[in-house]
């Protein structure tokens, strides 16, 4: 039987979400990738998985940052299966959320953007929401080196939850930049993003023979400061869920070699950004090296030609529980599912790559399913 269980879920276009089953027996949830119709809830994946689960209720929410493709299809999640404690960026005070909500609604009307307006009623939902199942208790504020979970630790923890990000330095370059995107308009079809991954929460795992990391879309300013503040036998990790899609500003010098120190390489896994091209293939081509098991969330938003050369072709095809919200057919494939007012399928494509771990680290099962893709796999692991 599994202690530990990570269950990373992403799209075709962009998005994702994981659950976790903590060594305490309870459930958490980091995050969202649902793209479809926020009405749809049996089409949320992560609800399903839950349900499947039979999951009653979760130990925590956790919402890394305010960008739509980690937070869309959270409300589901929250009135479907209440938490206990919700966990947000240290940076989003509710007088910073609420300047957030104004700009982007701002830009959002300067443009005629309705998706970019669907998605801010979703980041207002899920506030909501928290506040009446809670009964108007606070939501719990992430930072660096900041214990997280679980509420009331004892002196010999069997883990223990700690946020890596963000650190005060980018939280105080965050707020900066906030009045200044108010000061002038956007001009029509110019780009408008708030620099929300600078306080993107990172989450760091620590058991006491193995540490995961959780790294959201965590940037190099913040992994420079992870690496000068924690010490080094706790970053070397068993399991990353990698940081912004795979992204090159997700990474800095020493990260990985700090990830992949301890006795066997970690397990990674990268989820897709279409409208990014992410990850690109000089970046994929980085993690094989660091990595002794690499996955994606779905195999579209991986290089053709990197599917030619190093993708383990034997993916095993066991266990079907989202079945009915996948859509393998291309002619479905919800690149064409934005926020912009594109064309929307009706049936957004959803993989999930899960990992099932003992007290001691080694990997029991991994189950990547299509239309998630193994880029590859060494035979070694730590075993009892």
């Amino acid at each position: 039987m599994s202690w530990l269980e990570v269950h990373v879920f992403g799209s075709s276009s962009k998005g994702e979400g994981l659950i976790l089953k903590l060594p305490d027996s309870r459930y958490a949830v980091v995050d969202c990738c649902f793209r479809g119709d926020i009405s749809d809830v049996a089409g949320n994946p992560m609800v399903a998985y839950l349900e499947k689960r039979n999951v009653k209720r979760l130990a925590f929410i956790c919402l890394t940052h305010p960008h739509d493709d980690h937070y869309f299809g959270l409300s589901q999640i929250l009135a479907s299966t209440p938490a206990d404690q919700f966990f947000r960026s240290a940076a989003m005070t509710p007088h910073r959320l609420q300047s957030i909500l104004l700009t982007e609604n701002f830009h959002a009307l300067q443009h005629g953007d309705t998706g970019r307006q669907r998605a801010l009623r979703e980041l207002l939902a899920i506030d909501a929401k928290w506040k009446e199942i809670s009964k108007g208790k606070s939501q719990e504020r992430v930072l660096a080196n900041l214990h997280v979970y679980p509420p009331k630790l004892p002196k010999t923890p069997s883990f223990k939850i700690t946020g890596l990000s963000p650190c005060d330095a980018e939280i105080d370059a965050y707020e900066a930049a906030l009045p200044k995107s108010t000061e002038s308009g956007t001009p029509i079809g110019e780009s408008f993003e708030l620099p929300h991954n600078r306080i993107s929460v990172g989450l760091l795992i620590e058991c006491k023979k193995f540490n995961l990391v959780l790294g959201g879309d965590v940037e190099k300013k913040n992994w420079e400061f992870v690496l000068t503040t924690f010490e080094p036998n706790r970053l070397c990790s068993q399991f990353v869920k990698i940081s912004h899609h795979g992204s090159e500003t997700g990474d800095c010098n020493g990260l990985w070699e700090a990830f992949s120190s301890g006795d066997s390489k970690p397990i990674g896994v990268v989820t897709g950004y279409s409208n990014n091209r992410l990850p690109r293939n000089s970046m994929l081509e980085k993690f094989y090296k660091f990595t002794r098991e690499l996955s994606c969330t779905h195999r579209d938003s991986i290089s053709g030609e990197i599917l030619d050369t190093i993708v383990d072709r034997s993916i095993r095809a066991s266990d079907r529980v989202i079945e009915d919200f996948l859509s393998l057919d291309s002619r479905e494939h919800d690149l064409r599912t934005t926020f912009g007012g594109l064309k929307r399928v009706e049936k957004p494509n959803y993989g999930r790559c899960s990992y099932f771990f003992n007290s001691a680290g080694a990997l029991l099962k991994s189950e990547i399913d299509p239309p998630c893709v193994r880029l590859h796999a060494e035979s070694t692991s730590r075993t009892d």
